[in-house]
């Protein structure tokens, strides 16, 4: 993965924090990160969109969404599940098409949600519109052979 350590320690040190705003102990905190894990897509721009889609060392799959859209909002928790399910074989990343226009335009993105699948730095797929987790699985599988 490509996230530098001290942002990964800066995202830690936060979720602890919040964390322990909402529970009594620190016991509490260590058993969520164990069973639940922290998984937090990419955040992607046009300023890191080489080093994290192009030179990833895993395939990837962008999910291109604006905060007011429905249907994107609808899609967040599936998405945020299936990184949990394949994290160790699939880099998670997002776009805010709202923060970066350019970078959308560029991707050819004219409805959202859109999820674009990358496989070593090629596009080999998008797929517009919400869908099941089910769904979301079968179109995996087909586009990267999982």
């Amino acid at each position: 993965m490509s996230i530098k350590i001290k942002d990964t320690f800066f995202v830690l040190k936060i979720f602890i924090f919040i964390h322990l705003l909402y529970t009594e102990t620190v016991s509490e905190l260590l058993v969520t990160i164990i069973t639940e894990g922290i998984f937090m897509a990419h955040a992607i721009t046009k300023k890191n969109y080489t080093q994290e889609i192009i030179n990833a060392p895993m395939p990837v799959i962008l999910d291109v969404y604006a905060p007011w859209c429905g249907p994107c909002q609808f899609m967040k928790p599936i998405f945020e599940q299936l990184e949990k399910e394949l994290n160790t074989k699939i880099i998670f990343a997002t776009l805010n098409v709202e923060e970066d226009r350019e970078l959308s335009i560029e991707l050819g993105i004219s409805s959202i949600p859109a999820f674009i699948f990358f496989n070593q730095g090629s596009l080999v797929a998008k797929e517009v519109g919400s869908m099941s987790h089910d769904e979301f699985i079968t179109k995996i599988k087909k586009h990267f052979n999982i």
